[in-house]
Order: C-alpha cells, then sequence, then structure tokens
C-alpha cells in the first residue's frame, strides 16, 4: 500500500510542476509575431538564421545575437542616411 501512496505522490507533484511550468518564451514571441502579421494581411516568415553568427561552428551567446542585431540596424540607418543626403 505504501508503494501505491508513493507513487500517486510522485505522479501528483510531476503533474502540479508541469502544470506550473512556464510556457516557452521563444515559441510566445513566435506566436505573437505570427499573430500580427496575420492581422495585418501580411504573410509569416520565420526570419533565417544569420550564418555569420554561426560560422564558429557554435550556437550564439544572447550578447552575441544582440550586438550583431544592433550592428545591423545602425549599419542599415546609415545606408539609408547616406541615401538621404546623396539624394537631397
Amino acid at each position: 500500500m505504501r508503494t501505491i501512496v508513493r507513487r500517486i505522490q510522485q505522479l501528483e507533484e510531476k503533474a502540479a510542476n508541469y502544470q506550473l511550468a512556464a510556457p516557452n518564451w521563444c515559441e510566445v514571441l513566435r506566436e505573437r509575431r505570427r499573430r500580427r502579421a496575420e492581422a495585418e494581411g501580411v504573410p509569416y516568415k520565420e526570419p533565417e538564421p544569420d550564418p555569420t553568427l554561426y560560422a564558429n561552428g557554435r550556437r550564439p551567446t544572447w550578447a552575441e545575437v544582440l550586438r550583431h542585431a544592433r550592428a545591423k540596424r545602425i549599419a542599415a540607418g546609415q545606408s539609408r542616411s547616406a541615401e538621404a543626403t546623396t539624394a537631397g
């Protein structure tokens, strides 16, 4: 009888932990982007991973991803400002 009670307790704890577990934040963000694109009438396309981040054969750290995104954003802004000055 003890064994059955112990097993039931283990299963209850496992079920409680599963229910309390937070959702995967990557999936939540991906779903939000998909819904937003769907609401705007734009097809959602998962962004491709940048090959330069994976060039060293390992997954990049968050710091590397953020630095890369910032550098890309700054470069895009500079190219737009250069186009605006040559066109104006």
